[in-house]
């Protein structure tokens, strides 16, 4: 079966502090902020140019994954393209991302369906390392004015736990990547990121009583579905302050208690790298070092702490009030 083609428009919107601009598939707009236009605001203003071709360009690659995830499927690999450092797509999409240092050229061959999914997930976080920009695996919420992001591994609950949150009045941030950078007088700052949060059916209808077959897909071969945010345009541009980090530790069944234990700074820092979203090919172009260094500043501003709950959806309000026991003495940044 032929699947839809995305029209092509222009497009421009925030995320994860960039002004993203260009011609581009449709549905790269829903993964935008509207904000404001004046690239002075933002930390760089990306030129996204998007172009269909009839076969991959060829190079040398000299990093390579295979698919091992569900959602990804996909095989990526780093090569050289005209001098140009150029990631690779093969799945069921199929493409190159060329990435220069204010913008970012997709060759793409049809359908394009999920050029944004990919785009989004991989081409971007690894442009955002090559700017000293390090992102994690991680889901992120504003509770009580302050910040506080969730690691841990795919399945784990990191947006089922920030979209019971926001249903109890909680602000959100980011949902699978929390891109963070440091101001020029060292304070710690997260990003807005595409406003979605991504949930399973089985969570949207017995948990939130939200109808999925109304939502897009996440992925075209995949049952998980966008649910759309409406964040504030004038957080799109600006940095938030991160005011503790949180490795989730979800128990099984009903019942239980909520708890918060600290985490050395061995133990922090082995988290973080372990949840980071493009370690491996950011590594593979030279910027190991530095980056584990921007991780091990994270770690000395920002308390990382294991969060163990239980799993029931009565645990929402107990989890919330735990954590804001836990950030109210904390200073972000210092």
């Amino acid at each position: 079966m032929t699947k839809n083609l995305d029209t092509v428009e222009e497009i421009s919107g925030w995320a994860f502090g960039l002004r993203i601009h260009g011609t581009l598939p449709s549905r790269f707009r829903s993964s935008l902020v509207p904000g404001p236009e004046d690239p002075v605001n933002s930390r760089h203003d990306v030129t996204v140019t998007y172009h269909t071709i009839d076969t991959l360009p060829e190079g040398d690659e000299f990093w390579v994954a295979e698919p091992q995830e569900p959602i990804t499927r996909g095989r990526f690999a780093l090569l050289r393209l005209d001098g140009d450092l150029a990631l690779s797509v093969k799945a069921e999409g199929t493409g190159i991302f060329r990435l220069g240092p204010d913008q970012i050229a997709i060759e793409w061959l049809p359908p394009e369906a999920p050029v944004a999914h990919y785009f989004f997930c991989y081409a971007l976080p690894l442009w955002l390392e090559t700017k000293g920009s390090p992102m994690l695996h991680a889901s992120a919420v504003m509770i009580g004015g302050r910040v506080v992001a969730f690691l841990g591994q795919s399945g784990v609950g990191k947006s089922t736990l920030c979209a019971e949150l926001m249903r109890s009045g909680c602000e959100f941030v980011a949902d699978d990547g929390l891109a963070l950078s440091a101001n020029e007088g060292g304070q710690l700052r997260c990003f807005l990121g595409p406003p979605q949060l991504r949930l399973w059916p089985s969570t949207l209808e017995t948990r939130l009583e939200i109808a999925a077959a109304e939502l897009r897909r996440v992925h075209d071969t995949l049952d998980k579905r966008q649910l759309p945010i409406r964040p504030s345009p004038s957080a799109a541009s600006a940095g938030l302050e991160l005011a503790a980090i949180y490795v989730l530790d979800r128990r099984p069944g009903p019942g239980g208690t909520v708890e918060i234990t600290p985490s050395s700074p061995q133990q922090s820092l082995l988290r973080l790298i372990e949840h980071s979203v493009a370690g491996g090919p950011a590594s593979a172009i030279g910027l190991g070092p530095k980056r584990l260094d921007r991780l091990a500043k994270v770690v000395e501003r920002v308390p990382v702490r294991r969060l163990g709950f239980p799993s029931d959806i009565d645990s929402t309000r107990r989890i919330r009030d735990a954590i804001m026991n836990d950030i109210a003495d904390t200073n972000p940044g210092t």
